[in-house]
């Protein structure tokens, strides 16, 4: 029987937990056929280059989701901010004001929680970079 060995291959380089018996029952080949053709094209040598480049790589995938997930939380942040104050200034009653204001008071929580802004030690004296929508209705 032939086989695809280049996909044989990825199949070995892509899951750790794959042997050469698995290989030979996958693909309907002898365990003999495989070992032969692994020894042959240095499987072995391919994996563990492969296995530490992903070990090498997995730090910037990891550290690029999370910037990726701050961002998305910062914008809703900013979109409940927004929707908040566009309620204040519509008029809203008293009982929709207060969602109003629960609106942005979320919305600035979630924007510094995704900006690491609760980890520094901020006083009433700091000066908080805000939406310029939010610097308006402050003032």
């Amino acid at each position: 029987m032939k086989i695809n060995w280049s996909q044989a291959l990825v199949d070995y380089l892509t899951d750790e937990a794959i042997s050469y018996d698995l290989l030979a029952k996958k693909y309907g080949v002898s365990k003999r056929a495989v070992v032969n053709h692994a020894k042959q094209d240095n499987w072995q040598n391919l994996r563990a280059k492969t296995t530490l480049k992903v070990h090498q790589k997995l730090p910037e995938i990891v550290g690029q989701k999370m910037v990726e997930i701050a961002d998305k939380q910062a914008e809703i942040g900013r979109n409940l901010t927004q929707r908040g104050l566009e309620a204040l200034t519509e008029g809203f009653t008293p009982k929709n004001a207060q969602d109003a204001r629960l609106f942005i008071v979320s919305g600035i929580d979630i924007q510094r929680k995704a900006l690491k802004m609760d980890e520094e030690k901020f006083t009433p004296n700091t000066i908080i970079v805000m939406s310029k929508e939010v610097q308006e209705w402050a003032t």
